[in-house]
């Protein structure tokens, strides 16, 4: 049994991923607090890296939003028509 440096559960060396570099062989972490810690580093990585895609690409970016705009214009505005009806209290 080993406890997890995240969610300080005792559990089975089977729930830890393996690594030499610690002592035990294994992670400090069960798998699952690692996957969790692991999915919130690379979704704010992504998001950080389409952020910057973005700000490199404005004409591109801007291009496409045009383009998608005048292929799904009619639905676009029964969507923003149906939404003003459905929430007067947001409409200026």
């Amino acid at each position: 049994m080993k406890i997890c440096k995240h969610c300080k559960k005792s559990k089975e060396i089977t729930e830890y991923g393996k690594n030499k570099q610690n002592k035990g062989g294994h992670e400090v972490m069960c798998k699952p607090c690692k996957a969790k810690v692991s999915m919130k580093y690379r979704d704010k990585k992504q998001l950080d890296n389409m952020k910057k895609w973005r700000e490199d690409n404005k004409e591109e970016v801007q291009r496409k939003k045009r383009e998608y705009y005048l292929e799904n214009k009619e639905h676009i505005k029964a969507k923003a028509a149906k939404h003003r009806k459905d929430n007067p209290e947001m409409v200026n």
